[in-house]
C-alpha cells in the first residue's frame, strides 16, 4: 500500500523554475534528456520555448496586483516534464505570476518520478501535465487546482479523442497554434479567478 505524501515531503522534492530550467538545459549537454533520447530535440524546443514566453507574456495586471495582496499562504505544486509542450507554454507564465507574491511558494515535481502523487489528479483517467495543486500551508489541506492546459486548449483535445484520436501530430499543431494566437491570457484569466476563490 502506498503511503500518501505530505505537503512537506512535497517540499522536500519540489524544485523552483529556475532550478528546473537549468536541470533542463544540463540533461541536453549531458545527453541524458528526461524521457530518453528520442525526447531530446522536444526538450530543446521547450527550453528555448520557456525562455521566450517567460520574457515576452504580458502578464494580467488585474492578476499581478491581487497576487501582491493575497493574505493566505499558499503551496502551489506543479507536475511537469521538460519535454511536454503544455508544460513549456504554461510554466514560465505560472512562474512569473507567482513570484508577485511573497504567499505563493511554487514547487515543481517531476511526473515521471514520482507518479503515486501524478495517479492522484489524473485527467479523464490519463497522466496529463502541466496539473497543478494549490494548498494551505497552515492546514496542508488541497483547495484548488488546476490543468493540464487552459480549457479552450483542453477542449481542443477533447474533441479530438471524441472523433476517435486518428492523426495526434495534427490535433498536437493544433494545440500550439491555439497557444500562439492567447498567448497566456487564458491561462491568466484562469488563475486570476482560482486565486479569488482561494482567497475568499
Amino acid at each position: 500500500m502506498t503511503t500518501l505524501m505530505s505537503l512537506q515531503e512535497i517540499k522536500k522534492i519540489g524544485l523552483d523554475y529556475e532550478t528546473f530550467a537549468a536541470e533542463s538545459q544540463k540533461s541536453l549537454v549531458m545527453n541524458v534528456p528526461r524521457g530518453g533520447e528520442e525526447m531530446a530535440e522536444h526538450i530543446n524546443l521547450n527550453n528555448r520555448r520557456m525562455d521566450r514566453i517567460g520574457r515576452k507574456t504580458e502578464l494580467n495586471q488585474e492578476l499581478v496586483e491581487f497576487l501582491g495582496k493575497m493574505q493566505k499562504s499558499q503551496t502551489w505544486v506543479l507536475l511537469a516534464e521538460p519535454w511536454c509542450g503544455d508544460v513549456s507554454q504554461n510554466l514560465p507564465i505560472i512562474s512569473r505570476l507567482a513570484a508577485f507574491s511573497d504567499k505563493i511558494d511554487l514547487q515543481i515535481v517531476y511526473r515521471d518520478d514520482h507518479l503515486d502523487l501524478m495517479d492522484r489528479y489524473l485527467t479523464n483517467g490519463a497522466r496529463a501535465i502541466p496539473k497543478m495543486i494549490v494548498f494551505e500551508d497552515e492546514t496542508e489541506k488541497e483547495i484548488a487546482s488546476w490543468g493540464p492546459r487552459p480549457q479552450a486548449a483542453q477542449q481542443i483535445v477533447v474533441d479530438w479523442k471524441k472523433a476517435g484520436g486518428n492523426n495526434k501530430p495534427e490535433m498536437l499543431a493544433n494545440v500550439q497554434k491555439w497557444y500562439a494566437k492567447d498567448k497566456g491570457q487564458t491561462l491568466q484569466a484562469e488563475l486570476l479567478e482560482l486565486v479569488q476563490k482561494t482567497e475568499k
